[in-house]
Formats: structure tokens, sequence, C-alpha cells
């Protein structure tokens, strides 16, 4: 080289001259802190459903197998949705917000209907005769069936909840993936967010919620929180008043207010009125 006058340079990949960055990477930091909300709420929510399911299944050795196959079903089903769907979407944030706000609603509604609809008629009049049983083998039981006890009723629990809950998860990594150059370091920190959520998710709902308010008010500040979703959704859209993003926190927190207290709750599922049932609840189980 130096004897010569060698030009030396080094040939830059095209993809990454051609790389755009939009204006708002710098507002990103925001999505890790939702990312870490909703991992909290997925992880409360899961702890609720499988307690109270506990109890609705009538705790046998399929309980828990089935009850985790149709959770992590229905949350793959939700993210194939979301992957296949994705590029039909103009704005991934407010559906990603609209998803995570819909799941507290959903999950509320179909609470409120367990625990207010007619026991007298349809499937609940089946599954309240089951409920009431002494013991797992009930004439009630094989009326009912197994498929309709150990399938549809964590369905009708958790099977829409669970599936929006995946199909968040690709219409995250669309709003924070911006550019090609930092794609493993934003797969990471979120996956960070959301574990961190779910760990103090478990914790403080194991710990803490079941302890002091029971599982079903426990199931009622979950909602409330999702109303914070709800508000981010609508906040930002320059087409509708800020009258709307104030209306959807309000119906979260409006359902998590019609959910029953404890007694009553758990009366339901033990097909019972809460005159007759005394419960005491702590992180470790119910009595």
């Amino acid at each position: 080289c130096r004897d010569f006058d060698v030009d030396v340079s080094i040939a830059k990949p095209t993809g990454f001259e051609a790389t755009h960055v939009p204006n708002d990477i710098s507002k990103i930091k925001i999505w890790f802190g939702l990312a870490f909300i909703a991992g909290f709420v997925a992880l409360a929510y899961e702890m609720v459903w499988f307690r109270t399911l506990w109890v609705a299944l009538k705790v046998n050795p399929q309980t828990f197998g089935s009850v985790l196959g149709i959770l992590l079903l229905c949350m793959g089903m939700g993210s194939i949705l979301g992957v296949c769907f994705i590029g039909r979407f103009n704005s991934p944030k407010r559906l990603y917000l609209l998803s995570q706000w819909l799941m507290g609603v959903v999950g509320a509604l179909i609470i409120l209907w367990f625990c207010y609809g007619s026991k007298e008629w349809g499937y609940l009049k089946s599954a309240f005769s089951y409920w009431g049983g002494a013991d797992f083998f009930t004439p009630a039981y094989h009326k009912m069936g197994f498929y309709s006890i150990h399938i549809l009723l964590p369905l009708l629990m958790l099977g829409l909840p669970s599936a929006a809950m995946g199909f968040t998860f690709p219409l995250l990594q669309k709003i924070v993936q911006l550019d090609t150059q930092h794609i493993g370091r934003r797969v990471g920190r979120i996956g960070l967010c959301i574990i961190l959520g779910n760990i103090l998710g478990s914790l403080v709902t194991g710990t803490i919620l079941f302890k002091y308010i029971g599982t079903s008010q426990t199931l009622a500040v979950i909602v409330a929180m999702s109303s914070i979703f709800g508000f981010c959704a609508f906040v930002r859209n320059r087409n509708l008043p800020l009258f709307t993003s104030m209306m959807a926190a309000v119906v979260s927190i409006g359902l998590a207010c019609l959910i029953p207290g404890n007694k009553t709750f758990w009366s339901v599922f033990h097909g019972t009125d809460s005159d007759n049932i005394a419960v005491y609840e702590d992180l470790l189980g119910l009595i």
C-alpha cells in the first residue's frame, strides 16, 4: 500500500442505506410502558381465570390441562389472526390499544353474564345445577357431558379475551419495529417489559389482591386498569373529542363496579345463594 496509490472503500449494503427512521422514534418508550402494563394485566387475568375455573370445574385431574390448553390455543389463534390481517390496518397503534381495552370489557361482560344471567334456562341452568352438586360425578355432570364442562365452560370464560390478548402481540411488534437496525434489540426490550409485567402481576395478584380483596374484586381492579388502554386509544384522535376517550375509561370502570362482591361471586360457582355460604379466601386458596 506504501508503493501504490490504492483506493480502498468498503461497500455498504444497500438495504441499510435505504433504512427509513420515522420522526416519532423518540416516542417509542411509551409503548414499552404500555407493554409492561399489558403484561401485568395478562398474568393477573390468568390467575383469576384459573382460580375461578378451579372451582367451577370442581377440581379434577383434567382441570389444569384443559384450562391451560384452551388458554394457549386461543392466544395462538389470536396471534395468527393478527399476523394474517396486520397489513390491512392503517393504524396498528389504535388497534392495539382497542384490543387491550376490549379484552377487559369482554372479560367483565362474560363474568357479569355468569353472575347475573338467568339460571332458569340455557347453558347457565345446566351449569348452575352442576355447580350445586356435592361431588364431581353427579347426575348433572353426566347430563352436561365432559365436553360441555371441560371445553365449553373454559372457552366461554376466557376464549375471547385470550384471543384478543394474542391478537395484540404482532400489533405491538409492528408498532415498535421502526427500522431494520434495531430489530433484535427491540424484540428483547419488548419481551423484557412484558415479562417484568407478568412477574409483578402474578406477585401482586397472588400475594396481595387475592388475600385482601378476594377474586371478584381482583377482577374488578384488572378491568378498571384496562381503562388506561381505552383512554389512550381515543385521546390522540383528532376526529374525536376528548369526551370519547373519557367515556371509554368510564365504560371499563363502570363494568368493574358492577362485578359483585366475593361472597356473591363464589355463590354462583357453587350453585347457591350468597345467604347459604360462608367464604374465606387467601393467597393459598378458597374455603
